[in-house]
């Protein structure tokens, strides 16, 4: 856990932080309070925080007072300043002792709680900057992530297998540091595809870094990693329907590898689980385009690079991408390009 020291004058406010943020969750925990910067200063020597709040003016000595000396022994330590004065110049004097984030109160808990996230982050990086390498075996890491976009679990564990395989022995820390990378890669894969993770469906980064950290040997990291890819991928599964962009996209695929067959709106909808009226209505609603509209401009973009080649009549290439009336196909052809379909 990445101890957090908060210190306040106004007894609400230290409460308040102590109480609202989610510490278990981020990975953190509040290691002691105090009002005033001279209780404050001991209490950092006595539990070595990793995370400071502080406010600026508290009695006997002040935050800046207390940050000054406190850097001398926690030159690492990451300082959030959550003030009610909104003054340049003790932003200016903060800046000059290296504080992380200057908040004017009042804060909200999403706003402190996003700080929070990325300190935890940069203190694990910085911590592990010596022993930071890449994801080992890019070919298995794509089939790693492309299973999981999948929903497939049994994917995603054989894919994981053979990643390790590359990776080698790679001993704890590196151990530690690739699956934090990438469970972290695989989360925004996700959130780029569209997936939502509602509260306690996705780790967060802090607390995946926290997590990982606290293990202490390899075989415990492997089996947390596996946890992490099996749960993700079984999470794809459960929500596959609630995401139309993925959906509509896995459509696409499926249409651009048959394209040239005898392909149906029915045959892609089975093919993405979901009826034929529906599969229609979404795919329209997604791409702006009806199902045969776009059926036909794949066709027809494969056509164009057949005759360009040559090598083929004009109605061999209509059968080949797919239309076995060679009338329909130069109609659809020039309401397409604009022109008459001709080999070059």
């Amino acid at each position: 856990m990445i101890k957090v020291l908060i210190a306040d004058d106004e007894k609400r406010i230290r409460d308040g932080l102590s109480s609202t943020i989610p510490w278990a969750e981020l990975g953190m925990e509040v290691v002691g309070t105090a009002a005033n910067g001279e209780a404050a200063l001991a209490l950092a020597r006595e539990t070595r925080p990793q995370i400071i709040l502080t406010d600026v003016r508290m009695p006997r000595m002040d935050g800046l007072e207390f940050l000054k000396q406190a850097k001398a022994f926690l030159p690492r330590v990451k300082v959030v300043i959550i003030s009610g004065y909104d003054d340049f110049s003790y932003a200016q004097q903060a800046v000059k002792l290296g504080v992380s984030d200057y908040l004017v109160k009042p804060v909200g808990e999403a706003e402190i709680r996003l700080v929070l996230e990325a300190l935890c982050i940069d203190l694990h990086r910085e911590s592990e900057v010596a022993v930071a390498p890449r994801l080992p075996g890019p070919g298995a890491s794509v089939r790693l992530t492309e299973a999981v976009l999948r929903g497939d679990p049994a994917a995603a564990f054989q894919a994981l297998g053979e990643w390790r395989l590359l990776g080698g022995d790679p001993g704890l820390e590196v151990a530690r540091r690739q699956a934090i990378d990438l469970v972290d890669l695989l989360i925004q894969d996700l959130r780029q595809d569209g997936f939502e993770f509602r509260e306690g469906e996705s780790p967060s980064p802090a607390l995946v870094h926290s997590t990982v950290l606290g293990l202490t040997e390899p075989t415990e990291v492997e089996a947390w990693l596996e946890d992490q890819v099996e749960s993700l991928a079984a999470f794809v599964a459960r929500n596959y329907r609630n995401n139309h962009r993925l959906i509509v996209r896995r459509a696409l695929e499926f249409i651009d590898a048959h394209a040239s067959g005898d392909l149906s709106a029915e045959q892609v909808a089975a093919a993405v689980g979901l009826s034929p009226n529906y599969f229609s209505h979404l795919f329209k609603k997604v791409r702006g385009q009806g199902f045969k509209d776009h059926l036909n401009a794949v066709r027809i973009e494969k056509a164009r690079t057949l005759l360009a080649t040559g090598g083929h009549k004009v109605y061999e290439v209509a059968q080949m991408v797919g239309f076995s009336d060679y009338k329909y196909f130069s109609a659809v052809f020039k309401k397409v390009t604009g022109t008459s379909p001709t080999r070059r």
